[in-house]
């Protein structure tokens, strides 16, 4: 009788960590927009479970 509770315990105590596991990980790309590099990277990283935030910014100087 112990057993089925003990294996019971550890399936639920593991839970969390599978939940955790299948959400995808948060990353910022900063990119710009003349650049196509940046968006095949975002593509890329959706694909492998990544949840990619792009921050625009400009290279001029003005």
């Amino acid at each position: 009788m112990r057993r089925p509770i003990a294996a019971m315990a550890f399936a639920l105590a593991l839970l969390p960590a599978s939940q955790a596991l299948a959400e995808a990980t948060a990353i910022d790309i900063r990119k710009t927009n003349d650049c196509g590099c940046c968006h095949a990277w975002m593509e890329y990283l959706e694909e492998i479970d990544f949840a990619p935030a792009d921050q625009k910014y400009s290279l001029s100087s003005s």
